[in-house]
């Protein structure tokens, strides 16, 4: 159901190396780009991100419960996103259980971080 998923920065140029590291560990290629956006995905693949100055102009801010899940492999790749998210300037917001529902994969946990550069 889901195309995409667009997240506002302030400067997108500045957080791209956190979107380009996660998105290589995923297998996913940066598929567009101008100086004021970027998307990564492929085509007829699953919801991509893209990565935008705001349209109206105002500041990026961070919309509260707001939450992009990346889909991963499995635990290990979870904690290889989490450490690549770390050190490309991602903060720590805390450990989350995983709701237990047949449909979730099987990672026992899922580690946010997220990216500095988008208020």
């Amino acid at each position: 159901m889901i195309g995409y998923v667009t997240l506002g920065s302030r400067d997108v140029q500045k957080a791209a190396p956190f979107y380009d590291a996660l998105a290589n560990e995923l297998g996913t290629p940066r598929m567009m780009e101008s100086d004021s956006f970027i998307a990564w995905g492929k085509p007829d693949g699953p919801a991509g991100i893209g990565l935008t100055l705001p349209f109206n102009g105002e500041p990026a801010s961070v919309g509260n419960g707001v939450m992009v899940a990346l889909a991963a492999r499995d635990t290990d790749q979870v904690r290889r996103l989490y450490e690549i998210a770390l050190a490309h300037g991602g903060k720590c917001e805390g450990l989350r259980a995983r709701a237990a529902k047949a449909s979730m994969p099987p990672i026992s946990a899922i580690l946010t971080a997220t990216s500095s550069t988008h208020s």
